[in-house]
């Protein structure tokens, strides 16, 4: 039945203009019955839906002209239809959306006809989105396959593909999907990105075809640390092919970053050795080159100059070197010392071949005093792990093997005392971060471990001692002077021994063990009668631990004093006047007098105060022992503790404190009905350096493995006392929590600051704070992405303060310029000014951005290589955060 057209028309307007939606919507559907090729009064039905509140109608009919454009090929105004349905349906409630979520699958399907390739891509991606959200992780996986079918090129649709796959636990697809990612984001010079790709690529599996290019990367980049990260991963490439010239002199370069030049000579002769063997000439050229470089005067790399970049043959090359004997007396050692690679790692000991000619065999004893002095600055430049040349000697064997030994002891002891020194600076500092934030007990704890490492530490025993008076413990700080006061006396170090000494004794002036120290000073320093010296009570001492350090200082004995770990046992201490700014004048070691101490030889001191030593020793492992049983302990390991104080028992028997001890751990072992419940948080990730643990089951094959194993004893230390912390700490005692996210800050730990303030973060009064401290520690290390959602979650703080929240909004203003989106920068800057047009530099800052936007019309690559970065960052930081 025929229409009037307009008459309908006119009709379905006039309802329009009285609001009468239904009455058109009936008029325009005669208008598209008779006129079903025009779907244009489909869309004034469809807009009409919408005016009346009807978005189910408006969405059904909007589909139906979509759908109409689509078959008839006009994809353009199919396209336009289906953005509409995608923003309306995006507003409604997820059952409407879930109905039609065909929708824009139907619109990315057009995109790709019409070749419109970005857009294609924006769709699919927000399709996948959505899936992951619903937990349909397999069918998000197909529509990101997709996605890299239409842009193979693009290292984001990898690594979103790689991500997907994870989830679904397939580890082959996402390892090679990190792959492809890794591999594309080096070729763009993406060097920060790629390393992150392979470290999670390395997560799923170490697989010695991704370590090695994540090794050369690190090396790359050089950062700090990055010489550490590379030999971890260098590890998992020697497990799979310990005789790899390639991933040798990859190592090599390792140990250069981490300024080990020692080992890396090494490990780089190791190299070229296995470069010869397997004929590669080329490669073993330029080792030698890098040797060339870095050790020019070593011996044996005279000899590979000489032979492979100079084409003599190697008994020709070794004639031409000068012989021990047509060489200089002080750079004999040094030669020899040189000459020969390290021992293998399964040797306990350095062995000491013999160090002079026949000639030296006549030289008086002072005489080869001053050898065994070059010998030991020979030590200081080729390392403690060097073995010296085999000189036949004719006669008098029996008495050089003597000073052969003596010698190999001395280098021996030099090389372990120059690294203990740089481990227990980092105590010291990683203390001292705790102290300065008043963080006692955690610094008492780091440095009580540190004397594990190095139990004579001057520098540790004077930290806890100041820590103890600072916290008002004077028993306990009185107990720590007389054992350091022996150390010092031991060492030859009087007027520190004195200072310690007469602090005490001001304190308790009837204090045995510090009288009977002092009255051993005096007599060393020449002061006491020899009445009271000869009344000095000599004691027999236990037999002490053996300490290297202390027989080379000292090997004779003499008189000493007894119960010195007994200290502030039996009784409690006097306390002590408060007045100590103003002491009493105190004797000066070398003055004359009855109040000083006249000056004294201090080649006397080994002899009198050897016997100290042993109580020392004895006593630095009594707390040792102390120490670890409550380590034990507090894991709720009492079999464990148990052993420990036994085996401790065994060199110190009957000792008080460890037999009180060992009733303590039983008591404790008994009333324990369940173990106690472990309050280590689940988001602790203590991780710092735990790459270099696997270093320690390296092959043989590396001759620097000496070097890197000898690094894991710091990281072990400040592993237990991190795990300490995790234990004693509670997860609400956000105020703990955040003084640790500072002190780990000052240490440069970033990594677990950033741990303890999203713990801290979780109290809402603190919140803004927090965020601000992560979105710093990120900035510091150039995550500029996850600085500013950092800044962003601090401002919607619950309790965020007017103060903190105009501090957020400068510190993203600043973000963003610093990332180059000057847009966002000026948007933050004027949220500041209009809260308080006068905060800091905003006001300029604002000025200076609105000048440099004027006349920039057009879109810089700057800006789509932000696009890049923020979505690369986006896909990259850690789920559920």
């Amino acid at each position: 039945m025929a229409i009037d057209k307009e008459k309908t028309l006119q009709a379905a307007q006039r309802a329009v203009e009285k609001k009468k939606f239904d009455l058109a919507i009936e008029e325009y559907r005669k208008l598209a019955s008779a006129e079903k090729n025009d779907p244009r009064w489909l869309l004034k039905i469809g807009d009409l839906h919408q005016k009346k509140g009807d978005p189910a109608s408006a969405i059904a009919t909007y589909e139906e002209v979509a759908r109409f454009y689509g078959a008839q090929g006009f994809h353009l105004k199919a396209v336009a239809v289906y953005n509409t349905l995608r923003d309306l349906l995006a507003r409604q409630p997820a059952a409407l959306q879930s109905k039609y979520a065909h929708v824009p699958v139907r619109l990315a399907e057009l995109y790709e006809k019409l070749q419109l390739t970005s857009d294609a891509l924006a769709t699919w991606d927000s399709i996948a989105d959505r899936l992951q959200k619903e937990g349909r992780d397999r069918e998000a996986v197909d529509v990101y396959r997709r996605i890299v079918a239409l842009d193979a090129s693009n290292p984001l649709a990898h690594l979103r593909l790689a991500e997907a796959l994870s989830r679904l636990k397939d580890v082959e697809g996402a390892i090679s999907e990190f792959a492809a990612t890794a591999e594309q984001l080096t070729a763009q010079g993406r060097v920060d990105d790629a390393i992150k790709v392979y470290e999670r690529l390395l997560h799923h599996r170490q697989d010695p075809r991704y370590a090695r290019p994540a090794a050369e990367l690190y090396l790359q980049r050089g950062a700090q640390n990055d010489g550490v990260a590379a030999i971890a991963k260098i590890q998992v490439c020697l497990k799979s092919d310990p005789k790899s010239v390639e991933v040798l002199a990859l190592l090599a370069r390792g140990f250069m970053a981490i300024q080990q030049p020692d080992k890396a000579v090494a490990v780089y002769k190791e190299s070229a050795r296995l470069a010869n063997e397997q004929g590669k000439h080329d490669l073993r050229k330029d080792i030698v080159k890098r040797l060339q470089g870095i050790a020019p005067n070593d011996e044996q790399v005279r000899l590979l100059i000489a032979e492979v970049l100079h084409g003599k043959a190697p008994q020709q090359a070794r004639a031409q070197q000068p012989s021990a004997q047509q060489q200089p007396a002080q750079q004999q050692p040094a030669r020899a010392a040189a000459a020969q690679p390290a021992p293998p790692m399964q040797q306990q000991a350095v062995q000491q071949p013999a160090l002079q000619t026949q000639a030296t065999k006549a030289q008086p004893a002072q005489q080869q005093q001053q050898v065994r002095a070059q010998q030991q600055q020979a030590a200081q430049r080729v390392g403690p792990v060097e073995q010296l040349d085999e000189v036949e000697l004719e006669d008098d064997e029996d008495d050089l093997e003597v000073e052969e030994r003596e010698a190999a002891e001395e280098l021996s002891d030099f090389g372990q005392q120059r690294a203990k020194g740089s481990r227990v600076a980092e105590v010291v500092a990683n203390a001292d971060a705790f102290r300065k934030v008043k963080l006692y007990a955690k610094a008492l704890t780091t440095l009580r471990i540190g004397l594990e490492l190095d139990p004579r530490s001057i520098a540790i025993r004077e930290r806890i001692r100041d820590i103890l008076i600072e916290t008002g413990e004077t028993d306990r700080a009185i107990g720590e002077m007389v054992t350091l006061a022996a150390v010092l006396l031991e060492d030859g170090d009087l007027q520190g021994s004195y200072d310690n000494l007469a602090w005490i004794l001001e304190a308790d002036p009837e204090h045995a063990q510090a009288s009977q120290l002092m009255n051993q000073l005096q007599v060393l320093a020449g002061n006491a009668p020899a009445e009271e010296a000869a009344e000095l009570e000599v004691v027999e001492q236990p037999e002490p631990v053996r300490d290297t350090h202390a027989q080379t200082r000292s090997r004779t004995s003499g008189p000493s004093f007894d119960e010195l770990d007994e200290v502030g046992l039996d009784e409690p201490l006097p306390s002590y006047a408060d007045d100590l700014d103003e002491p009493q004048a105190e004797p000066q070691l070398g003055a004359t007098g009855e109040s000083g101490l006249p000056a004294y030889d201090l080649d006397e001191v080994g002899a009198i105060s050897a016997p100290v030593a042993k109580e020392v020793a004895t006593s630095v492992e009594v707390e040792s022992a102390l120490e670890e049983a409550d380590f034990y302990a507090n894991q709720g390991v009492f079999e464990t503790a148990r052993e420990t104080l036994e085996d401790a028992l065994r060199g110190a028997p009957n000792h008080p404190l460890l037999l009180e001890k060992i009733r303590e751990i039983d008591d404790l072992a008994r009333a324990k009905a369940e173990p106690a419940p472990s309050s280590r948080l689940d988001d602790r990730a203590f991780d710092i350096a735990a790459s270099l643990d696997a270093l320690d089951e390296m092959e043989p094959v590396a001759p620097a493995k000496t070097a890197v194993a000898d690094q894991v004893d710091v990281e072990e230390v400040f592993q237990k006392f991190k795990l300490g912390v995790a234990q004693q700490v509670e997860e609400s005692d956000s105020a703990t929590h955040y003084d640790l996210g500072v002190a780990y800050d000052q240490m440069m730990l970033y990594d677990d600051a950033i741990s303890e303030f999203r713990i801290a973060a979780r109290d809402a009064t603190k919140a803004a704070l927090c965020h601000s401290m992560i979105g710093v520690i990120y900035e510091k290390q150039g995550k500029i992405a996850e600085a500013i959602e950092s800044y962003k979650a601090g401002l919607h703080s619950e309790h965020i303060t007017p103060d903190e929240e105009l501090a957020l909004l400068y510190q993203l203003a600043l973000a963003w310029e610093h990332r180059g989106n000057k847009k966002e920068a000026v948007y933050y800057l004027k949220r500041i000014i209009a809260r308080d047009a006068n905060y800091r530099d905003a006001r300029q800052r604002l000025k200076n951005l609105e000048g440099a936007e004027k006349g920039s019309g057009t879109r810089r690559r700057d800006d789509i290589d932000e696009d890049f970065d923020a979505a690369f960052d986006d896909v990259m930081k850690p789920k559920g955060k």
